[in-house]
């Protein structure tokens, strides 16, 4: 936007620094820094966060994952659907966890596990959100093979930079042909 004079006006300016990323980043290099309220001030430090590890620490010609969600309801992850049946036939093949966080900054573990208890697939380790998303479970184990027939708990566990943590646990079913 030019003015009368022919000059640039200039609409909004940001001056950055490092300091604005995240705290439990180890590595920087590479990692966006994305405004989390439009609407905010633009040299409030608060209103700056490190763009998540699950997009690729950079989100150009997306919305930010590090938007903050107004009006956020109780159940912050879902299953969808809650049955699975991983046998390629294109029908339930996978299982989405959808999400929606209060504010930017959560870092996910996600493990699921078998109806005694073992450890089957540790779907996320220490990865950080976009403030809204969604996880893909293809059905598998750690080892690459496919989940047996059952019932599985999914334990969500997000925290912040602050220490602040919220567990969620949800179960789902993975189905099958019986021979």
């Amino acid at each position: 936007i030019f003015q009368s004079n022919g000059m640039p006006r200039i609409i909004d300016a940001f001056d950055y620094s490092e300091s604005f990323h995240s705290r439990v980043l180890r590595d920087r290099e590479g990692v966006s820094l994305e405004r989390t309220n439009s609407d905010g001030d633009t040299q409030e430090p608060a209103n700056w966060h490190s763009a998540a590890s699950i997009v690729g620490h950079a989100t150009p010609t997306m919305l930010n994952s590090q938007l903050k969600n107004l009006g956020l309801g109780d159940q912050m992850f879902s299953l969808n659907p809650a049955r699975i049946s991983p046998d390629g036939d294109g029908f339930e093949d996978f299982l989405t966890i959808d999400y929606q966080l209060p504010s930017p900054g959560y870092v996910a573990h996600i493990r699921i596990y078998d109806a005694s208890g073992r450890l089957s697939r540790y779907l996320l380790n220490n990865e950080s959100l976009a403030t809204k998303g969604q996880i893909k479970w293809d059905g598998e184990t750690d080892e690459g093979l496919k989940t047996p027939i059952g019932i599985y708990t999914i334990l969500i566990e997000v925290f912040d930079q602050d220490g602040d943590a919220i567990r969620q646990k949800e179960l789902c079913v993975v189905a099958g042909k019986l021979n």
